[in-house]
């Protein structure tokens, strides 16, 4: 039998393999990719444009965000490799060595699965403690904490089942080599039974990280209106619970399919907006303030000249940092005469829902005198003394 020319899997009466130009799912393949890839890459660029230029502070989330976009783009590639060897095609239009190979990729594409997902959701979870914490250590905040080493805990095990699934390694794709795997049924099983089981817990963790801000956001004091924007936000992430509901069921079908590689093609394209939908939750909190940094924007001459001048423009305030520490002691009285220090350095921050215990941190961190904070359009000037905050409005 020459594995080149022989079929994967003996064709249904009557139909006659096609090595050639066979109908493939393929093209949707590609289609979910660059959709995903570029959604992904420009919500990813928007958070980090607006984090280091606008806000100026960078932190754990924003790396983790950076390493699942990166992975997401490598996992992206190792899918659109496994269609281009034959994933997406029926099993008799594909020949005994690509069969072996997408069995090969589909197992690598699974092993980056797990490290990138569970970045994605740790730079969720981190800003979802951040902003509805803060410094405090509530039950929510526990809650966070249970979730992060959750997801950290299944998403290890997993990757270990992947890539220890048969011993040798070989042993995934052809049965007929002697050694052992996980499931003494069959050596490809031994994948199927994970990516199942997989699907099954995603489906608990997504729903388990999607009902965690809404409580919170129940719980705020802010007014209703903001209240329903915040929630509207995190509510986008049941997208991403539809798709582990629909990957779980495409799950099902492959562990009872006999036709692997075209029962494959749906599962790795659902992982691909599963993956996607996270990071763009993920992302979604930070753009209302880029969009109003846009908003802010000089966009003449005569604006752009006008940088460091009147307290009362946002985007020229914003601009107003200096290098040095005030050379004496400011008062409340300051603010509300207009009159700031001319060497205080201003921070501002992005966030609707900030507690001072987070801007105290951040004061201390940066050597900030006064931190410039935003509710709604309206600013606040927020001075740091002694883990004292007194706010006026403007």
């Amino acid at each position: 039998m020459d594995p080149n020319t022989t079929p994967a899997l003996a064709p249904p009466f009557g139909v006659v393999p096609n090595f050639v130009d066979p109908f493939t799912l393929n093209s949707y393949l590609i289609l979910t990719s660059t959709v995903c890839l570029t959604l992904t890459t420009l919500m990813i660029t928007i958070r980090m444009v607006t984090k280091a230029y606008v806000i100026k502070i960078v932190t754990l989330e924003d790396y983790a965000i950076l390493f699942a976009g990166a992975g997401f783009a490598v996992f992206t590639g190792f899918m659109l490799a496994t269609g281009y060897s034959g994933c997406g095609r029926h099993q008799w239009d594909v020949t005994v060595t690509s069969f072996y190979h997408i069995i090969n990729l589909s197992n690598i594409t699974e092993m980056i699965y797990c490290p990138v997902m569970f970045a994605a959701k740790l730079s969720l979870l981190l800003q979802l403690r951040r902003i509805f914490t803060g410094a405090k250590k509530t039950c929510i905040y526990w809650a966070f904490q249970f979730l992060i080493w959750a997801n950290f805990l299944f998403y290890m095990s997993v990757l270990f089942v992947f890539a220890f699934a048969c011993n040798p390694r070989q042993k995934l794709w052809d049965p007929s080599i002697p050694g052992t795997c996980l499931s003494s049924n069959s050596s490809i099983l031994s994948t199927n039974s994970s990516i199942l089981s997989s699907s099954a817990l995603n489906i608990l963790s997504d729903f388990s990280i999607l009902m965690l801000p809404l409580f919170g956001t129940y719980n705020l004091n802010i007014p209703l209106r903001q209240k329903l924007v915040v929630g509207a936000v995190f509510g986008t992430g049941v997208l991403a619970c539809l798709a582990s509901i629909a990957r779980l069921l495409f799950s099902i079908r492959l562990t009872k399919s006999d036709d692997i590689t075209w029962d494959l093609a749906p599962l790795g394209m659902l992982a691909i907006v599963e993956i996607a939908m996270v990071i763009f939750v993920s992302c979604c909190p930070i753009m209302p303030r880029f969009f109003i940094w846009l908003s802010r924007r000089p966009t003449t001459s005569h604006e752009c000249s006008n940088i460091g001048g009147s307290r009362k423009s946002g985007a020229n305030y914003n601009r107003e940092i200096s290098i040095r520490q005030p050379e004496k002691a400011w008062n409340a009285n300051d603010v509300k005469s207009e009159v700031r220090p001319k060497s205080a350095r201003y921070q501002p921050l992005d966030d609707r829902v900030f507690h001072y215990q987070e801007m105290a941190r951040i004061a201390k961190e940066k050597g900030l005198d006064v931190i410039d904070l935003e509710f709604g359009g309206t600013r606040k000037a927020v001075r740091v003394e002694t883990k004292i905050f007194e706010i006026d409005d403007d």
